[in-house]
């Protein structure tokens, strides 16, 4: 009891505090190396979006301001070879006006660095205005979409505001600037007279090289985006072009060559691509890939997991530690409390093992606890030693009270068993056949108790009659016999000594009942009485079970009813009647015990039942039928236990 109740509570704060902690611990580890995970991916979206954006916007205001300067030149080009075309087609009548005016024309046109020529549609130079190319013709110049001019004029598309083309003289030879490749901007222009066309063009060359300075730009600018993220050597972050490779790179040092080309693809088909892959030299790392497809640029961010867990492993290890002595603190002070708490429990187990060794019967149990050396607590295990010490006196009153008890229930059985042999000797013997006055008689009585309320009798009168009574006390047990005991003297009075009539006995012992019966008992009771010279039966019926006749397999049953039940009703007068007994006939007489017998379904064997074993066969004797009668009641009953007296009478045959 000591180690066995102490190990086990030991154990049970064990397994107490490991599954407690335990899975706490479990948890925590699993959940921050999630949360770490999931952190450092938001934190490398959040910095490959601003640094995508820093792009987007950078590309985006170039390409505005390079709109924005082509649609001025176009416009003022337009405008220029408007008027130039207006004043050219009115020179003629101007004579010297119109010369100078050309003049004007020609110094304003080098003065924009427009370059006006008036051309065929096969391309030949008609009027040079200006000329800053040594081109003998227009022939094979094409735009930068591969179409010629030639074509475009006679394809008949140029509408009569003209048609702006871009034509890069890749090698021309400018007149101003020697062997140098530049882009016009050109402004085909149909003049009235047909199949002529004004083209004019300006060099764009200056918006060209602002083009290639802007990857330098937004390179500089997405540096210093960069560089207030402040990265460190836990992550690397590449601006990358497919075509120029690495264009700026911070953090840590990475080679761009490690990382999956398709994860490359993935990004140039969805503007981004987000994976844990295993990268050579780095191990698990997480990669994330935004894509500009307008520059083909990439910017890749990587970080390490082993790097990013570090963190969270040192505090694993903390978190470990610290979970291992808090542990520890708890087992240690549950042990205690779990040894205080068994201590006492001990001791009254000691306690109840001393006094287990006692013989209850005898030892007095004020005395019990005398010396008890538990000690008194105000919780529950003081009640329980309190509760145990009441339940010991308890239970040794209860023992002595039992012995009293069982002392006087052995004293009670045995003045029972004497009362069942008087009973039983005041009836005639049960079980066997008399003959008497050449009638055969057989009886059977089974009480349910010791003693019972049923009864019988059968005797020869002074006249020379065989008298048959059978009677049913209300109740059982002890009132119920020795009611009877006072209905059977009351009937052998009524009918041995002053020869009366069936009727006249029953209503001589009725009032006597009805006088003495303090507790209104009473009795159902048939009296008969059968003269063999005559062949007659006469009887009375107070409230009893109508007997049944039978012989050669037929059933009748008595009808006659004298009255109510024997000593309920004060002044009651009961009739006789008389019936004759033919030659072979079995006279059944029984209490309700048969009819009311009940098997474990809680069914009744009832009047049918007795009726149909009644006509089974041909009795040869009073014995046989009323064997026939107990055994069909018995097979009926089973186990089902006895709830009412049982008493059977057969005369016969008559």
């Amino acid at each position: 009891m000591n180690f066995g109740m102490r190990r086990k509570l030991d154990a049970l704060v064990i397994i107490t505090v490991i599954l407690a902690l335990g899975p706490y611990s479990i948890y925590s580890i699993l959940f921050f190396s999630k949360t770490t995970i999931e952190n450092a991916k938001e934190e490398i979206r959040l910095h490959g979006s601003l640094a995508i954006n820093e792009v987007i916007n950078a590309y985006s205001n170039l390409v505005e301001h390079q709109v924005y300067e082509i649609n001025k030149q176009k416009k003022f080009v337009r405008n220029l070879t408007r008027q130039a075309s207006k004043l050219l087609d009115d020179l003629g009548s101007l004579g010297n006006e119109g010369e100078r005016i050309y003049l004007e024309i020609i110094n304003s046109l080098k003065a924009q660095d427009v370059h006006l020529t008036k051309i065929n549609s096969q391309g030949q130079t008609i009027k040079p205005f200006t000329q800053f190319f040594n081109i003998e013709g227009w022939t094979n110049i094409k735009d930068i979409t591969g179409i010629s001019l030639v074509d475009r004029m006679n394809l008949g598309t140029v509408s009569k505001n003209g048609e702006f083309v871009v034509i890069n003289f890749d090698g021309g030879e400018d007149t101003n600037n020697d062997n140098k490749a530049d882009i016009y901007l050109a402004l085909l222009l149909p003049c009235h007279k047909e199949k002529e066309y004004l083209l004019s063009m300006i060099n764009i060359e200056d918006i060209k090289d602002q083009t290639e300075m802007s990857e330098e730009v937004i390179i500089k600018k997405l540096a210093q985006q960069l560089d207030e993220f402040n990265y460190d050597t836990r992550m690397a972050v590449t601006l990358y072009s497919k075509e120029e490779g690495v264009l700026l790179s911070r953090g840590m040092t990475l080679n761009q060559k490690i990382i999956p080309q398709y994860l490359f693809d993935e990004a140039a088909k969805k503007n981004y691509a987000e994976t844990i892959v295993d990268l050579p030299g780095l191990g698990e790392s997480i990669v994330r890939i935004d894509s500009f497809n307008s520059l083909k640029w990439y910017i890749t961010l990587v970080a390490q997991e082993k790097i990013l867990k570090a963190p969270v492993k040192q505090m694993v290890s903390k978190l470990i530690i610290l979970t291992f002595v808090g542990a520890l603190i708890s087992i240690l002070m549950s042990t205690v409390f779990a040894h205080g708490l068994t201590r006492p429990i001990t001791k009254l187990v000691q306690r109840v093992t001393e006094v287990a060794k006692l013989d209850l019967a005898t030892v007095n149990p004020e005395y019990i606890f005398k010396e008890s050396n538990i000690k008194e607590r105000k919780d529950e295990i003081g009640r329980l030693s309190k509760a145990f010490r009441l339940m010991t006196m308890t239970i040794v009153n209860n023992i002595k009270q039992l012995l009293a008890a069982t002392r006087l229930t052995e004293r009670l059985d045995g003045e029972l068993a004497a009362a069942h042999s008087i009973q039983q000797g005041m009836l005639p013997p049960s079980g066997t056949t008399v003959i008497l006055l050449g009638v055969g008689v057989s009886s059977l009585i089974i009480p349910a108790k010791e003693v019972g309320g049923d009864l019988f009798d059968y005797f020869k009168t002074p006249d020379g009659q065989v008298a048959m009574v059978i009677g049913d006390v209300s109740g059982k047990g002890v009132p119920a016999a020795l009611f009877m005991s006072m209905t059977m003297t009351m009937v052998r009075s009524a009918t041995e000594h002053d020869l009366q009539s069936p009727g006249q006995a029953m209503t001589k012992v009725n009032a006597y009942l009805c006088k003495n019966n303090p507790d209104s008992m009473f009795v159902t009771l048939f009296i008969g009485f059968y003269d063999p010279a005559t062949k007659i039966l006469t009887y009375a019926n107070g409230g009893h079970c109508q007997p049944e006749v039978t012989v050669n397999q037929k059933v009748r049953r008595l009808t006659g009813l004298s009255g109510p039940m024997v000593g309920a009703i004060e002044g009651c007068v009961y009739q006789s009647f008389s019936e004759p007994m033919e030659p072979g006939e079995f006279l059944f007489l029984y209490t309700d015990g048969v009819t009311e017998a009940q098997n474990e379904l809680g069914q009744f064997f009832g009047i049918d039942c007795l009726e149909n074993v009644l006509g089974s066969q041909d009795f040869t004797n009073s014995l046989m039928l009323n064997q026939a009668v107990h055994q069909a009641v018995k097979t009926f009953c089973g186990q089902a236990p006895a709830y009412d007296d049982l008493a059977q009478l057969t005369l016969g045959p008559f």
